[in-house]
């Protein structure tokens, strides 16, 4: 077991967002490592988190409509972020996704995450590796 601080959007904001009252760093239950681990699904520990302009235009009323759903208020804020594969499940040593992309215990993925320190997250959601031709290029470099 070990503590999982989040980011939980708790009121919608008239204006800017301030940290206290629109959105504030909880520590969440403490999340087990040695949790069964679903076939196809993985723990990841968070490593960066951006933050970016078009969360702000998340932080809206439900009924308002527009090209990405709202925060939930009282949930983890989501974002792009790189993340570890801790564990896959028990037997596996690889996944492979819809997209084709197969990624190991170790291994660093690009999405949109909750902002938490640690998430198990089910095959839909782990698409990227960070080493697309662009992200190579600048290793390689």
């Amino acid at each position: 077991m070990v503590s999982n601080k989040a980011l939980i959007y708790k009121k919608l904001p008239t204006h800017n967002p301030l940290v206290g009252e629109h959105i504030q760093v909880e520590s969440q239950p403490e999340f087990d490592l040695s949790q069964h681990v679903p076939s196809g699904s993985a723990i990841v520990k968070g490593l960066y988190f951006s933050c970016d302009p078009y969360m702000r235009g998340r932080m809206r009323p439900p009924t308002r409509t527009s090209y990405s759903p709202p925060f939930e208020i009282g949930k983890p804020i989501s974002a792009y972020a790189l993340v570890q594969v801790l564990r896959l499940a028990d037997g596996e040593d690889s996944v492979t996704t819809s997209t084709g992309v197969t990624y190991g215990k170790g291994d660093i993925l690009y999405g949109l995450f909750d902002i938490a320190e640690y998430s198990l997250l089910g095959k839909e959601w782990l698409q990227h590796p960070v080493m697309g031709m662009t992200g190579l290029t600048a290793y390689s470099s």
